[in-house]
């Protein structure tokens, strides 16, 4: 066996040893990993006002497309306000295959059984695309969390997608669940929560995940779940601190593609949306 199809350095086509393909598409010259960076850096900026481009003019034409909205607010939507960008959930949704099913209430029977446990304690390691998920923080303001709520309702839920079959259900959430509902037995709160599985959700993300959210009341989720915040809402959450009395034009982006959008003020909410 040689290595005749060996991997090439991405910048000075020289071929890459084991461990530099094991490192990634780049040769260990410092000067090939400068120019590597740099034209990541150029790739991520030309990306940026790609998606910036699309939508101011997007924008121009909001809402268009046969939306019913007052002349006010087509005039506000091409206003000064910041515009505030978020991903965009784009599955479809489908109904939820009974093998997803199986695979949550496998899991959650695990979870229980631990939280269960007189001596459970935490049990350590990250759940599946946990590490993604990044730090949770929730802004004291009412007034901007229901801000956030709209802006964060244009997305449609693209971070929920790493709930998976397990919600984020962990040992101590149940726990905390079962602390809050002491007369419940086990097979109770098992039930609770394979009664609010729905019958259609978005392929292959959370199973609550539904149209209308999650399908769980808050009191029966995650923190990270309930906590969350994406880097377009902490943006926002920035800049409402800085000037609370703004409005934002929201829009949630597929790549570089504009798929919804939504003026939002504070604090009545959504003007119009599509």
């Amino acid at each position: 066996m040689g290595y005749e199809h060996a991997s090439t350095c991405a910048v000075c086509g020289t071929a890459l040893t084991v461990h530099e393909r094991a490192c990634g598409s780049i040769c260990a010259d410092p000067e090939c990993r400068r120019t590597h960076l740099r034209r990541r850096q150029q790739s991520l900026a030309g990306a940026l006002r790609r998606t910036r481009t699309a939508v101011a003019r997007w924008r121009r034409q909001f809402p268009g497309g046969g939306d019913a909205a007052a002349p006010g607010q087509v005039a506000a939507a091409q206003g000064a306000e910041p515009t505030a960008l978020l991903p965009a959930n784009t599955r479809r949704l489908v109904p939820l295959p009974a093998r997803r099913r199986r695979r949550f209430r496998d899991y959650f029977t695990r979870s229980l059984s631990v939280a269960l446990a007189p001596d459970a304690g935490h049990t350590g390691g990250a759940l599946p695309g946990e590490e993604s998920v990044g730090q949770a923080t929730t802004p004291a303001d009412a007034a901007t969390v229901a801000m956030l709520g709209r802006a964060c309702a244009v997305c449609r839920g693209h971070c929920c997608a790493q709930g998976g079959e397990h919600a984020f259900l962990r040992p101590e959430v149940v726990r905390a669940y079962l602390s809050r509902h002491p007369a419940l037995r086990p097979r109770e709160v098992l039930a609770a929560y394979l009664d609010r599985l729905p019958w259609v959700s978005y392929q292959d993300a959370c199973v609550f995940h539904t149209r209308h959210g999650c399908n769980l009341p808050r009191g029966m989720r995650s923190r990270t779940c309930n906590d969350y915040r994406c880097g377009g809402l902490m943006d926002l959450a920035r800049r409402q601190q800085a000037d609370a009395t703004m409005q934002v034009f929201a829009v949630a982006v597929d790549g570089e593609t504009p798929v919804r959008a939504a003026l939002i003020r504070r604090p009545t909410g959504l003007a119009c949306e599509r």
